[in-house]
């Protein structure tokens, strides 16, 4: 109980000139106000500041700037990389999303009770914004049901939308593209062209050729069909284009060569070739020594006809080969060995100064014979013993009848590979078979070989090429969208103003409030005059029990809402609904919900005990 020197607003009520007379001087209070507790009415700005409401606020706003952070720092970085595992930003953003929400309903609830009741301490409520306000305050869905009802303020309006679209949209800001890999250079063992003696050695008579260590180890890769390993850097997924030994093939022809007739042949021992290939070194002018492959073979089904005869000269070049390399592995990015280009002839006829290279020893002049180093005959004994083969078709004697047969040449691989068919599988008729070209086959398996020579030797030597490479690898990144980050950043601080409106006025409460049914029950059941005190207001005062009279007493509050809204009064001709303001009963001199034009409602006064 506050001392008498403290300064008293003058009651105007009976009751309460009887209260501050017996705080003052001692007496007997009054019947029904002895008794009663007294609070002062302390508003101000300082006093009633909503600190826990900012405070869930500011570190909303926090959370916010942490996820504008993450946003902004992880964009442009790989997946793979810090931001991975629980750090991933989509991890993080929906952390700072959802704490932000919820500090924000914080936030929203604790302004939703100042609002509340600086409305009614204002005396600006209806009736029934009793319900709706407290329907806007218990949250998201409330609010979104007042504004269906179409009985929502602004504010809670705006709480609603900010937060339903803050964390879609902060989150989209934040997404994963696929960022190609750039190119550039790359130092590989490859030897631009070939020594003329790294595959081997022959005798005078050239009928012998041994093979180099290294050559058989290329061949046995060959045979084996392992991959092409590249010494230097490794890059993965790279394309490029890079010198090295190979062939240029020149002076390809196709032609109908000599004339067959299965039923002319009747005499025993003659023979029709079917099939034949061979490989064989030729001298040229223009390029020197010269691979030459010759593919023969019978191209119908026809019993009459002519052979089919394909030539084409592989002459020892510097190739420029068009690769992928995936790590050290490497591959010819076309199977097409059309794709290729000649940079020069290995044996420059054009330059009498220069070493010839590719070439054949000549035999020596005395009798003593020194073992010679060579490449191309090396070259040509291996494409022998791989590709050559011939397949003929023989008149031979069996009991008493003449029949066809192969010789053991049909036993060879490739007639068997590039065998076309016949007619019937059944009839032993050899005229109806036909064979398909194996030249573009022969030709890419060169190619592939004096690639792989290359390789070897540039490995051995440790000559390395730096080329350009285009990487077709592609990393995923975080990437940042700028208008979602920035729509989403408007969103929140309108959410952030949406709230922080409902705090204005906070400095007009005397006390803290809260939405506790107790606090409303006491604002709404305050007890009655005292019967000695009565004024002579009760006949038109209306008591907001009243209010209620019609409505069941099993009614929701929606229902309940729904009636006092419709309930009207007379007033200057108008039909008006209710206002109420929280403030002292000039009947009582309690703190109560009142109807705010009917005189008997007040704003309650700084210091005043009530």
């Amino acid at each position: 109980m506050e001392s008498s020197s403290e300064t008293i607003p003058l009651q105007t009520q009976p009751q309460q000139q009887a209260l501050f007379a017996g705080t003052a001087t001692n007496a007997t209070p009054e019947k029904g106000t002895a008794n009663r507790e007294v609070s002062k009415w302390k508003p101000g700005i300082v006093r009633r500041f909503p600190i826990f409401g900012l405070i869930p606020m500011m570190l909303s706003i926090a959370c916010t700037a942490i996820a504008v952070a993450v946003i902004l720092l992880s964009e442009g970085t790989p997946v793979d990389g810090w931001w991975s595992g629980v750090r991933q930003p989509g991890v993080l953003l929906a952390y700072t999303s959802t704490v932000a929400n919820t500090l924000m309903a914080i936030s929203f609830v604790k302004g939703s009770v100042v609002f509340f009741w600086t409305q009614a301490v204002m005396g600006e409520m209806r009736i029934s914004s009793l319900h709706y306000y407290w329907m806007g305050s218990t949250g998201i869905l409330g609010a979104l049901k007042a504004i269906c009802l179409r009985k929502a303020t602004r504010c809670p309006i705006l709480v609603a939308i900010t937060t339903l679209l803050r964390g879609p949209l902060i989150q989209r800001a934040s997404f994963v593209v696929n960022v190609p890999v750039a190119g550039g250079t790359i130092d590989l063992q490859v030897q631009p062209d070939m020594d003329n003696d790294w595959g081997g050695t022959t005798d005078a008579s050239h009928t012998q050729v041994y093979f180099h260590p290294h050559f058989s180890t290329v061949i046995a890769e060959f045979l084996s069909k392992t991959q092409i390993t590249i010494g230097g850097e490794k890059c993965q997924d790279c394309s490029f284009e890079i010198q090295a030994f190979g062939f240029n093939v020149t002076n390809c022809t196709s032609e109908a060569t000599d004339k067959y007739d299965f039923a002319d042949i009747d005499n025993w021992g003659t023979s029709i070739t079917l099939f034949k290939t061979n490989v064989i070194v030729s001298d040229s002018f223009n390029y020197g020594k010269s691979l030459t492959i010759t593919a023969v073979r019978k191209n119908t089904q026809d019993c009459t006809g002519q052979l089919i005869e394909e030539v084409c000269e592989l002459v020892p070049a510097s190739i420029n080969y068009h690769l992928n390399l995936k790590g050290d592995i490497a591959t010819f990015k076309s199977d097409n060995w059309k794709d290729d280009s000649a940079l020069r002839h290995l044996y420059h006829v054009e330059q009498p100064t220069t070493p010839r290279n590719m070439t054949v020893p000549s035999p020596p002049e005395n009798s003593d014979w020194v073992p010679t180093e060579t490449t191309i005959l090396p070259l040509q004994r291996i494409g022998q013993a791989i590709f050559k083969s011939e397949l003929e078709v023989n008149m031979s004697f069996t009991g008493s009848s003449h029949t066809w047969s192969s010789t053991t040449a049909q036993e060879q691989v490739l007639p068997k590979i590039f065998f076309a068919g016949r007619k019937s599988l059944e009839s032993d008729d050899y005229c109806l078979e036909y064979y398909t070209s194996p030249m573009d086959y022969i030709i890419k398996n060169y190619r592939e070989l004096a690639f792989r020579i290359s390789v070897r030797a540039g490995a051995e030597k440790k000559l390395n090429q730096t080329v350009p490479y285009i990487s077709h690898l592609v990393h995923a990144k975080y990437a940042a969208s700028v208008p979602s980050l920035i729509l989403g950043i408007i969103i929140s601080v309108l959410g952030l103003l949406a709230t922080l409106i409902l705090f204005w006025g906070w400095w007009k409460m005397g006390r803290s409030f809260s939405m506790s049914p107790l606090e409303l029950a006491n604002a709404i059941l305050c007890p009655g005059p005292d019967p000695s005190t009565e004024t002579g207001n009760g006949d038109i005062e209306l008591e907001l029990s009243t209010i209620f009279a019609n409505c069941s007493s099993n009614a929701s509050a929606e229902k309940l809402a729904k009636q006092v809204g419709q309930k009207v009064v007379e007033a200057d001709r108008k039909q008006l609904e209710p206002t109420l303001q929280y403030g002292v009963l000039e009947s009582t001199g309690r703190l109560a919900f009142g109807f705010t034009k009917s005189g008997l409602v007040r704003e309650p006064k700084e210091g005043e005990l009530l």
